[in-house]
């Protein structure tokens, strides 16, 4: 077997541990050959397994945004990137990452669900009034009423 095809063979492996839940099984995979993570889904994928195995979250983070960069129009890399920053407690960058997924990638079936999860609101009608004002909840429970 050449060592492109053994390469290629760990980077699915490490990815396929990983998307099960074997995060580290995964970062065995992925510590054992470094070179795997030269793939941008690789890589978000072993920060992933870092944040959760290690605990690593702003590493994590880092690598992240650098697989975002290399790969602009891979959902799971902003997919990783989001539950990265929601394992350490950033809920409303997550969302943002999550959106800009969407916007990268369009319509994608796990980022949309991801943003299902959160329970993400849409914006007020009146967004020049607080949300929490009589005239933007009297509106929206109109609205909301008339389907």
């Amino acid at each position: 077997m050449s060592s492109e095809m053994e390469v290629a063979a760990k980077i699915a492996e490490g990815i396929g541990l990983a998307r099960q839940g074997e995060y580290g099984k995964a970062l065995k995979v992925f510590d054992k050959y470094p070179c795997c993570t030269l793939d941008p889904v690789a890589l978000s994928y072993y920060a992933l397994c870092l944040a959760v195995e290690e605990a690593r979250c702003e590493k994590s983070i880092s690598l992240c945004v650098l697989a975002a960069e290399k790969e602009p129009v891979e959902a799971e890399v902003y997919l990783n990137l989001g539950r990265i920053l929601l394992i350490s407690g950033r809920k409303n960058q997550a969302i943002r990452a999550f959106r800009k997924g969407l916007k990268s990638v369009g319509a994608d079936a796990d980022l949309l669900m991801e943003l299902d999860k959160l329970g993400v609101r849409k914006k007020p009608l009146l967004t020049f009034l607080p949300r929490a004002s009589a005239l933007n909840r009297l509106i929206g429970i109109l609205v909301h009423r008339r389907g």
